[in-house]
């Protein structure tokens, strides 16, 4: 009977195990490929600080800070007064802290965290999202999944993969129907980055859709749990610097907004056809002109991902939405996308769309040719964020 059952004890690990596997694999072999010419990609920290990488860094040794901004970038941003450190949120440098406790530096802790996290998130996709099912389907979702514009940043010493995680557990537990825990998993999304503060959104709407009538409001309290890491920072902020409002005045001053403009289709405008939002401003000043057009295209293929996302659910409706699988997976895509957008700044477009990745578990449903359309357009468009990622001097 044992001996009967270990071949299919070994083809079940190997079910569970090798999908992920294969998928950072390819995301690796993507970024590898984007690189040639430029730098050999390895593990070491050194290839994978890129410049934002130094705040997180920083914030691990020194916290959070709020400086005087230098006359350089005063010249670049005009409206830029403060500075420091304090513009980053404090979730993937806590848990680097953590770690060095043990020895290892930050940055090779913070490769191996991001790394981890980043086969933590395709894991909970994977078994949590497609059930672990040999489908052409779900192997191209995952592969979608891993190769999502801008994916780069998943295996760099940036928070993206920590807080992309935080999202996927939230999806997977709240189709568990662990509400408690969901809300904790998207608060540590929240710590980790400012931009999964746009789920809460979808968060809420999702836990009310999946409670029955009458609980409903109760249900989609659970999302003030997800947002206290906002509450402690301000908190913080208060204590430390005196100003409650530290990070959103810092964003104000670089063009950030809290409050969508009058006009959200300006801000489309300024970044698809004058290309004139901050990060392709930027590209400018780091002489990569062609950057500048690359996040206008990122920019739409994450938004043709998203639309399709909300087509399907609109075509699905009458069948039977899925609360979390549809719902909440397509509103992820939709509030990030947006909020990027409407935010002033685009938000760091290139690296914070990837929050947006759950909305092509609702393509489950398209054909595996689509599909597979798809992920090829994704890993040529994150081969291009890729080649930026290594020759960028600002962000």
């Amino acid at each position: 009977m044992a001996a009967a059952s270990e071949p299919g004890g070994a083809r079940r690990v190997a079910t569970l195990a090798l999908p992920p596997l294969v998928a950072w694999g390819l995301l690796r072999l993507v970024v590898t490929i984007a690189s040639s010419g430029i730098r050999a990609v390895n593990f070491q920290p050194a290839t994978w600080t890129r410049v934002d990488s130094f705040n997180y860094l920083s914030i691990v040794t020194h916290g959070r800070t709020l400086v005087a901004c230098p006359a350089d970038l005063r010249r670049l941003i005009p409206s830029a007064v403060w500075c420091g450190t304090a513009a980053w949120f404090p979730g993937y440098p806590d848990l680097i802290r953590v770690f060095t406790w043990f020895g290892p530096s930050a940055p090779v802790v913070g490769e191996v965290v991001a790394n981890t996290a980043c086969l933590g998130l395709l894991a909970l996709c994977w078994i949590g999202c497609l059930d672990a099912r040999l489908t052409a389907p779900n192997l191209l979702l995952l592969a979608g999944v891993a190769v999502f514009p801008g994916a780069v940043y998943l295996v760099a010493i940036f928070p993206m993969s920590l807080a992309l995680f935080g999202v996927l557990a939230s999806l997977v537990l709240l189709r568990h129907r662990r509400r408690c825990w969901a809300a904790l998993a998207l608060a540590v999304a929240v710590a980790s980055y400012p931009s999964a503060a746009y789920v809460l959104v979808a968060f809420a709407v999702a836990l009310a859709a999946s409670a029955e009538v009458g609980q409903r409001f109760r249900a989609a309290s659970w999302a003030l749990v997800a947002a206290l890491p906002l509450l402690a920072i301000a908190v913080h902020d208060q204590i430390v610097f005196g100003r409650w409002n530290t990070y959103s005045m810092l964003g104000a001053e670089a063009g950030n907004r809290l409050v969508p403009p009058a006009n959200p289709l300006l801000e489309l405008w300024r970044l698809l056809v004058e290309e004139s939002a901050m990060p392709q401003r930027i590209a400018r000043v780091d002489h990569a002109p062609w950057a500048a057009h690359l996040l206008a295209i990122q920019a739409v293929v994450a938004g043709v991902i998203v639309a399709g996302a909300l087509v399907a659910c609109l075509r699905a409706r009458r069948a039977g939405l899925d609360p979390v699988l549809d719902l909440y997976a397509a509103g992820c895509g939709i509030m990030v996308w947006l909020g990027v957008l409407m935010s002033g700044t685009t938000g760091a477009w290139n690296r914070s769309v990837v929050l947006a990745a759950p909305a092509l578990l609702v393509w489950r449903r398209l054909p595996p040719p689509l599909l597979a359309a798809v992920v090829v357009l994704e890993a040529v468009v994150t081969m291009a964020i890729s080649r930026y990622f290594f020759t960028r001097v600002l962000i």
